[in-house]
Order: C-alpha cells, then sequence, then structure tokens
C-alpha cells in the first residue's frame, strides 16, 4: 500500500511538472542551453580536441550543427522529439547507446531536464544566440493603463500583469530617501536630510534629491567599491609575506572617475592601456596600474619566469572578468567548452598583456610589495609646496639676474674668463677651453676659486 503511494506521487509529480511546462513556452537561453552545457558540452561542444561523434550541440546550423539532418537520421528533428537522436539517448534503456555515457561521469538528465527538452523539441527546438552575445535592443513595452509614466514601470507592470500581480503601493517618503540614500551612497540620510526632502514639496524633489546625491564625493565611493572587487584591489600582496603595497592613487582614481562622470570608453582604455598613450597624463598613468593589480609572490619561491608567466595570466582573467564577463581562464589549456573563445583567442589576449619589463616579484623589502618601475606622484598638499618653491626660485633668479647685470657681468664674464683661466679651473663644458696659463698673474694663497672669484669681481663667500 505504501508502495501504491509513493509510485502515485511519483506520477502525480511528474505530470505536474510536464504540464507546468506545457503551459508556458521554452527558453533556449534560459531552460536548455544551461542543461546542454552541463550533460553535454563537453564531448559535444565547442572544443575540437574532445569533441566525439563530429556533432556539436552548442549551434544549430553548419555541418556539425545539431539541426543538420545526418544520413537518415535526425539529432533534433524539430516538432518530434520521438525521431530525434538526442531524446532517443537521453531516454535509452540501453547503456550502450544512453548519454551521457558512465565513463563521462556525467550524472544522468533528471526528469525535469528530460521533460524541457522533450517541450523544446516539440516547440521547434529553435537556437537562440547565447545571451551575452546579443546586440542590446530598445524595449518597447506593452502600453498599459497605470499612473506610473516611466518606462521601466510599464516593463515591470506589464510582466506582473501576465502572473496575475500587481505593483507594491507607492514607498512613503521617508522610505523612499532611505532607499535612494543607500542604492547611490551606500549609507543612510542624516535626520536634516530627510527632514528637508520631507518639507521639499516641489514636483522635482525626488529629481533634486537624486542630483544632490550624485554629486556627493560618498556616491565616488560607493561605486568604487564595487568596481575594487572586480579588479582585485588590494593592499598587500596576498601570498607569502604579505608585504604591504600602496595602491591608493588608483583606489583614489576610480573615486574620482565616478564623481566626474568620466566616460566609460576612457574609463576602460585608461586601466587597460594609460602608459602607452603618446604623452600620458598622471591619471592615465595612474590608472593603467589595473595592470599590476595581481598576487605577487616572494623573491625565491619560485622561478622567476614562472613568476613573470602567472601574473600575465592573472591580467587576461581579470581582464575576461572585470570587462568580457567570460571565464577566459579555461581557455588556458583547450578551446572553451561552453564559450565561443579558442586557445588560439586566449594566447592573443596573453600576448597583449605579456609587455611588462618590470621584476615579477617583491624585493623582500616589507615596506614595498612592489618592484620598479614606479611614477613620483605629489599630494595637493606637495603640489602646493612646489608651487611655492617654483614662485621663489624664479624671484631668486631674478634678483641674481639684477646683480649681474648691475656689474656687468651676466653674459661677458663666462666668456672673458675662459681666455684666461687655467685648465684645471674651470669645469664648464659650453665654452672654448682657455689657451693662456696665467699661474703666475694669479697670486694662489688662497683657495684657487676665491682667487678667480677675487679677480673677475664677484664677492667672496665661505660656503
Amino acid at each position: 500500500m505504501v508502495l501504491l503511494k509513493k509510485i502515485a506521487y511519483i506520477y502525480f509529480l511528474f505530470t505536474t511538472i510536464s504540464l507546468s511546462f506545457a503551459e508556458k513556452s521554452i527558453n533556449f537561453n534560459r531552460d536548455i542551453r544551461p542543461i546542454l552545457s552541463n550533460k553535454c558540452f563537453h564531448c559535444h561542444g565547442p572544443d575540437e580536441e574532445d569533441r566525439k561523434e563530429e556533432l556539436r550541440l552548442d549551434i544549430a546550423g553548419g555541418k556539425l550543427g545539431a539541426l543538420t539532418p545526418r544520413d537518415g537520421y535526425h539529432i533534433i528533428k524539430p516538432g518530434e522529439p520521438e525521431e530525434s537522436e538526442l531524446w532517443f539517448r537521453i531516454t535509452s534503456e540501453y547503456e550502450d547507446e544512453f548519454m551521457p555515457p558512465a565513463d563521462s561521469h556525467k550524472a544522468p538528465l533528471t526528469e525535469d531536464e528530460i521533460d524541457r527538452i522533450t517541450q523544446w523539441i516539440k516547440e521547434g527546438g529553435e537556437y537562440q544566440d547565447f545571451w551575452a552575445f546579443v546586440p542590446p535592443q530598445r524595449h518597447i513595452p506593452k502600453k498599459i493603463e497605470t499612473h506610473y509614466d516611466n518606462a521601466i514601470d510599464q516593463i515591470v507592470n506589464a510582466s506582473l500583469q501576465t502572473r496575475g500581480l500587481r505593483l507594491n503601493e507607492e514607498a512613503d517618503r521617508r522610505t523612499l530617501i532611505r532607499r535612494l540614500s543607500f542604492d547611490l551612497t551606500g549609507l543612510p540620510p542624516t535626520v536634516s536630510e530627510i527632514r528637508e526632502f520631507l518639507d521639499d514639496r516641489g514636483s522635482t524633489a525626488y529629481e533634486n534629491l537624486v542630483e544632490r546625491l550624485l554629486n556627493s564625493p560618498a556616491y565616488g565611493e560607493h561605486m568604487a567599491r564595487y568596481w575594487a572587487d572586480l579588479v582585485r584591489l588590494a593592499d598587500t600582496n596576498g601570498m607569502h609575506h604579505d608585504f604591504d603595497r600602496d595602491f591608493s592613487t588608483y583606489r583614489d582614481w576610480v573615486i574620482r572617475s565616478f564623481n566626474e562622470n568620466l566616460p566609460f570608453d576612457d574609463f576602460i582604455t585608461y586601466q587597460l592601456a594609460g602608459d602607452v598613450y603618446d604623452d600620458p597624463s598622471p591619471d592615465q598613468f595612474v590608472a593603467s596600474g589595473f595592470n599590476r593589480l595581481h598576487m605577487i609572490i616572494d623573491k625565491g619561491t619560485a622561478l622567476p619566469e614562472e613568476s613573470l608567466h602567472k601574473n600575465v595570466v592573472d591580467r587576461v582573467e581579470a581582464f575576461g572578468t572585470t570587462f568580457l564577463g567570460l571565464t577566459v581562464q579555461c581557455a588556458q589549456c583547450h578551446d572553451h567548452k561552453y564559450d565561443p573563445l579558442t586557445q588560439r583567442d586566449y594566447y592573443q589576449l596573453y600576448a597583449f598583456f605579456n609587455n611588462f619589463s618590470g621584476a615579477p616579484e617583491t624585493g623582500g623589502e616589507p615596506e614595498r610589495g612592489l618592484q620598479p618601475p614606479f611614477i613620483n606622484l605629489t599630494t595637493p598638499k606637495q603640489e602646493k609646496q612646489l608651487a611655492d618653491f617654483d614662485g621663489r626660485l624664479q624671484a631668486l633668479e631674478f634678483e641674481l639676474g639684477a646683480i649681474l647685470r648691475r656689474q656687468g657681468l651676466s653674459d661677458k664674464w663666462p666668456k672673458d674668463f675662459s681666455k684666461v683661466a687655467v685648465p684645471w679651473i674651470w669645469h664648464g663644458t659650453s665654452h672654448p677651453s682657455p689657451s693662456v696659463d696665467l699661474r703666475t698673474t694669479l697670486e694662489l694663497s688662497e683657495k684657487p676659486e676665491y682667487a678667480i672669484a677675487r679677480f673677475v669681481g664677484l664677492p667672496k663667500t665661505d660656503g
């Protein structure tokens, strides 16, 4: 009796699953690609080295595509799962025909996965491009009667209505400012900010709040936190002695980039290749520090060539994750099994990032985890000090020029002196060598430099 109840329950469950898929359309990228990627692409995917039976289940057409008719049979016959070799293999009771085979160490498809594939084939077995490579398209939402004019609200509302749901009630103003403040700055609003927003009854109160938060320094700091995680920013080397290193200038540049709304193409280019501009600005130099954010091992723990290679691999991986959203490191050893990325593509990227001549390891100094090359940067305080020094130097140069002009020596004395001074005293290289020996003319009872100074009329100093 218990066994019959279990069988009845399982039958009811599978029937419910089948009916649920029959009620909604199957989406290849959402419902089918993950199954094929996990269970099938290893042997029937992009990787040519491991591919079997000249079959690719990751593409529809072409000689190896899943929808291309074979000699007397179809891998996938749209609309007819029972006539499709794929369906037959995943449901076969015979071990030598069943897919995935036991030696693949892949678990058999679950009933849920089989139901999805069956329904997909019934609906036509339509393939879709991988979602990440589909160009963005403007979506025109279905017009729905609502007091919300925002396009995003229209899209969300249309989707909710197909499910018999509706939007939540509009948030009160106190809740709204808290949500917005946390979202844009990561900080709660102050009491005075809340009061100011509650008291602002103008038609643009919300827009004014958004602008104020976007113009807050905290906005850039908040957004930079997410970017720092992506690019693996850290204040230590991350291994062995874990020496400190200072990337605060890079961090501050990222914060400023968000706060100053730097165009995103510049934001990317500066980080990838800011140092190879014809005349790089300090910001471009600093941004290219992205390429040195990788983990660094201590000197002597590996061959320098190995360390250099690992650093390049890290740059390639960080580039793929950060800017492409791809796990490019899979293609280091073979063509990517799931994404359209070949091993050749990987090493072309590797070649781009393999042009750094600096030391690949630490020098063993705790206060400096990185090795040259470096660039010298100044703080705002130092910039002011340098400007003050430049002003004082110009004033002194002007004063010195005035003194020399009064004595008539500014242009004349180097030339005259070169005619009479003994060779071993004159150290300049831009004047002709003297040809007259005046060792009997000058009395050298004092230091030669002082005697010459007195001879040409310059004041004697003790310096």
